[in-house]
């Protein structure tokens, strides 16, 4: 059996675990600081503007985070052909009772 294919077997074992027994089960949670939340609405309120104005229906942009266990996590956003860096996110794994 292939790497791949053994993880995936692993990881739907443990889920069906945790779902039978009720073990405690885990969220990521992602803030963005408010620096970095700043930076976002006025961004996506600007392109979401120039779409409108171009008689578009708004798109929104995409944001995505670099997860590091180092140092520390770094958001960005793109509309499909820029990226810009928001800055600091903070990325906690949260346990669900």
């Amino acid at each position: 059996m292939k790497r791949s294919a053994q993880a995936n077997l692993r990881t739907d074992t443990v889920r069906r675990q945790q779902e039978n027994t009720g073990d405690i089960m885990s969220r990521l949670s992602i803030t963005l600081d408010e620096a970095a939340t700043a930076r976002y609405l006025e961004l996506a309120s600007r392109w979401s503007e120039g779409e409108v104005n171009e008689d578009c229906e708004p798109t929104g942009p995409t944001v995505f985070v670099d997860i590091s266990p180092v140092f520390e996590s770094e958001a960005y956003m793109t509309d499909g052909k820029t990226s810009i860096e928001l800055g600091t996110a903070s990325v906690r794994l949260l346990k669900d009772q």
